[in-house]
């Protein structure tokens, strides 16, 4: 039986601890600090130690005007209150009522907890709805 040479065992050791290091997440700050991260290095989220400044928020909810399109005559706006179960089943209802699936759409029939996650994301502020 042929065996490989010394140089090629190396390499494929090398090769075989890279992947391995690949495999498993980082479980510390410092441990994620040393590791490269790729994808997440070309997208506009913060980096690992980055500090956020949350004040720029406030400033363009501030200076930005966002105006709603107007509605059909006898139609109003109303803001929903999501943390009332009521409310939020009722929206679960009309969404799942409203939009039935056929051959070429899906079935909106997301559950109550989904879209309370969904609608409810980190930092929500009752005056964006």
């Amino acid at each position: 039986m042929n065996s490989l040479p010394a140089e090629r065992i190396q390499e494929i050791q090398k090769d075989i601890e890279l992947f391995s290091v690949g495999q498993r997440p980082a479980t510390t700050m410092e441990e994620a600090s040393k590791c490269s991260y790729q994808f997440w290095d070309t997208q506009p989220v913060p980096k690992l130690g980055e500090v956020v400044n949350t004040m720029v928020l406030g400033s363009l909810i501030k200076t930005t005007s966002i105006r709603s399109p107007a509605l059909p005559q006898g139609f109003t706006r109303d803001a929903l209150d999501l943390g009332d179960r009521s409310v939020l089943k009722e929206l679960h209802i009309l969404l799942s009522a409203s939009y039935v699936e056929d051959d070429d759409m899906f079935q909106f029939d997301y559950s109550p907890e989904f879209l309370l996650w969904a609608l409810w994301l980190p930092g929500w502020l009752p005056q964006w709805d």
